[in-house]
């Protein structure tokens, strides 16, 4: 099945943690196709001068120039994409992403067309219920911190 999407405009807004609107871009789509049914889709600007679009369906993620409406990137194959985060995660100046489809956690550089770091099996041993991906100590070194219900005390 395919799905496309015509005449689309979609709202990013980025917001900080007090709720405070930081940047607001629309991005209109004038006609897209996606290979199969769209879970979710983000919009991040990879470059200096290109935002993509990124289109989760349920095994793969698509990433489409703003502008061109040209594929740009598609990932591996994994289990359904979950949530994306996105940073320069190998400090090479360019937006990577993160995603987690609920077995691994991908770290991928879009640009060059890499996967940068696959985790281990989330399984029983390594349970990922939240991940968040930055620099948290200006080191310019971008860390994975994942946390799940076990690691909070008192908490099952």
């Amino acid at each position: 099945m395919k799905t496309y999407l015509t005449g689309l405009a979609i709202l990013v807004i980025a917001i900080t943690a007090f709720a405070q609107v930081d940047t607001l871009s629309l991005v209109e789509i004038d006609s897209l196709m996606a290979p199969s049914t769209i879970n979710k889709m983000y919009v991040e600007n990879i470059t200096d001068s290109m935002k993509a679009i990124f289109l989760c369906t349920d095994n793969y993620i698509y990433a489409y120039d703003s502008q061109t409406r040209d594929l740009i990137w598609t990932s591996p194959e994994m289990a359904v994409p979950n949530d994306l985060q996105f940073a320069d995660i190998n400090n090479d100046g360019y937006c990577d992403i993160a995603v987690d489809d609920s077995s691994y956690i991908y770290l991928f550089d879009v640009i060059n067309n890499q996967t940068i770091w696959t985790s281990p099996e989330l399984d029983s041993t390594y349970r990922c219920y939240t991940y968040a991906v930055g620099d948290v100590n200006d080191d310019q070194l971008s860390i994975i911190r994942c946390s799940h219900l076990n690691s909070v005390p008192g908490r099952r």
